[in-house]
């Protein structure tokens, strides 16, 4: 009898449970191409043998495959040898036409091109940490494959995939 008794509430809970996880809405994931071009700003703050440590700022644009435009802002502390490549950790900002920002946490790991036709290239993935106007409350990803030139500039022009869920409204 005691057993009857534990089950009706128990069972009440579970269906209640049940019917709020079907009635919780599914988000889409979205996917965006991007491709980014910029100009670094860095600074050697200290140099120990052949290691650099410093900052840098980097301001440029970004251009999606479905037509939107951003800029393009990063700054970050880098620690490198020349021979080896390096790792640089920071944020990078991409902010919309319509001012929307999403904000990206990256850890980079560099290498120098083993065929020197450019200064280095990275490939990565960083947490997207938070967004504004339409991408408030963004969750996701970006993975990034890049490259800086030899030039006057430091060029870096980077291809990006922007994965990321946004919540309903």
């Amino acid at each position: 009898m005691r057993t009857r008794k534990l089950l009706f509430p128990l069972s009440f809970f579970v269906i209640i449970i049940l019917a709020w996880g079907f009635d919780t809405p599914v988000l889409a994931e979205t996917t965006l191409k991007c491709k980014s071009q910029s100009a670094h700003d860095g600074t050697p703050v200290q140099q120990i043998g052949d290691i650099y440590y410093g900052y840098h700022i980097r301001n440029g644009s970004v251009t999606c495959d479905n037509g939107e435009t951003a800029t393009y802002w990063n700054c970050g502390n880098y620690i490198l040898t020349i021979e080896k490549g390096g790792f640089s950790q920071g944020i990078t900002v991409l902010t919309f036409k319509d001012s929307s920002k999403i904000l990206v946490k990256h850890n980079q790991p560099s290498r120098p091109d083993p065929e020197r036709r450019v200064q280095w290239l990275w490939d990565y993935t960083a947490e997207i940490t938070k967004g504004s106007g339409r991408f408030e409350g963004i969750q996701g990803r970006i993975s990034i494959s890049g490259k800086q030139l030899i030039d006057q500039q430091k060029t870096a022009i980077q291809e990006m995939t922007i994965k990321y869920t946004l919540p309903p409204k």
